[in-house]
């Protein structure tokens, strides 16, 4: 069985948008079932060596990236600093996982929809319909790479897994996997989609699984980088930065699009 867990970085919110950080993306790592447990190892022997046996962090892109919360060990010491990101960065390099990404600049979306952009200026109360269809929109993108990838396996099944946001943003992941699996996708019938799509569930970071983590890390530091391509990113991109998207990029799935070309698995709405 093929898994993909799934977290979303920064929000869906279209009022009062960060000019500075106006991305709103779902990010997911997709992994066989059998590779868990060498991930599972591979995040507890950096959580060990860093941390210690009994430590509960967390490996959140915001924080690796801002080194602030866990990761303040290592400000003011850049031989602990550039130790830990070597390490880091091995250990993403040698997970075999693969990585889908949607993402959308929430400002150029309102300027490709100008009905929703005037419902947001006017302070319409339709405003939060449009947010969910927004969420709705990305994660069913994912979900059609996530479902094309496994019909490219004889007989693959698979388990959608979610980092547990706020309700109502997890209210727009269900009703948007529900839509697929009412309705099919891609020329896909209701019941073609269920034989692939077996399970859907919800966990919370408390869980420690480094896959729902590892989506996180690939969702921020993607955005990152899409920020440095809108010329938005005031403090720029480290080295560090820019090698944890790369490997991120390189990770992201293959696929046939209409025309038979291959496409990344990294795709941006607006």
């Amino acid at each position: 069985m093929f898994k993909l867990y799934l977290d979303e970085s920064g929000k869906n919110t279209l009022t009062n948008i960060a000019t500075f950080a106006p991305h709103f993306s779902i990010g997911a790592l997709l992994t066989h079932e059998n590779n868990v447990d060498f991930l599972k190892k591979r995040d507890d022997q950096i959580r060990f060596k860093y941390w210690g046996h009994k430590a509960k962090t967390v490996f959140r892109g915001n924080n690796i990236r801002r080194l602030n919360g866990d990761f303040e060990i290592f400000k003011g010491n850049e031989k602990l600093l550039n130790e830990f990101r070597a390490d880091f960065l091995q250990y993403l390099s040698s997970s075999g996982f693969q990585f889908i990404w949607v993402g959308v600049n929430k400002i150029k979306w309102l300027e490709n929809n100008p009905p929703i952009k005037k419902a947001v200026e006017e302070g319409w109360k339709v405003v939060t319909t449009h947010e969910k269809e927004l969420t709705r929109r990305l994660i069913k993108e994912v979900l059609r790479m996530y479902i094309s990838y496994l019909l490219k396996k004889k007989k693959a099944s698979g388990h959608v897994v979610v980092e547990a946001s706020d309700k109502n943003q997890d209210s727009d992941i269900l009703a948007a996997y529900n839509a697929i699996l009412c309705n099919g996708i891609d020329g896909l019938t209701s019941l073609e989609v269920r034989e692939r799509l077996t399970c859907l569930s919800f966990v919370t970071k408390n869980n420690h699984d480094p896959e729902t983590q590892l989506a996180d890390i690939g969702a921020h530091f993607t955005n990152v980088k899409e920020r440095m391509t809108d010329k938005l990113l005031y403090n720029g991109q480290t080295d560090f930065d820019k090698q944890v998207a790369k490997i991120y990029e390189e990770k992201a799935i293959t696929l046939l699009d209409g025309g038979g070309v291959q496409v990344k698995g990294i795709r941006r709405l607006a």
